[in-house]
């Protein structure tokens, strides 16, 4: 999700070799910010949802977050721009 504002709401998002949401560039380029995930199914993908360096304001919420290899919700590798104010509530995890 490289955009602002957005959401992604019931939705399957399932079996992608890599992540199933990324919001933002995960060299913190383009930061994602205010954005929605709320009352998915995400599952089996090499990673959940992804938050990017300087990404911000994104909602992760009522999600089942279930058999994704490396992690439900995985913050990059940052160094002076790290993820902040985004808020992880009321998913399912497994």
């Amino acid at each position: 999700v490289l955009s602002n504002g957005s959401s992604i709401r019931s939705s399957s998002i399932t079996a992608n070799l890599g992540a199933g949401i990324v919001l933002g560039t995960t060299d913190g380029a383009t930061p994602a910010t205010g954005n929605t995930i709320d009352g998915n199914t995400i599952s089996a993908n090499q990673a959940g949802v992804i938050l990017s360096p300087g990404s911000t304001r994104n909602v992760i919420t009522r999600n089942d977050i279930m058999w994704n290899r490396v992690g439900g919700v995985t913050v990059t590798p940052f160094e002076n721009a790290p993820p902040v104010e985004n808020r992880i509530s009321a998913n399912r995890f497994d």
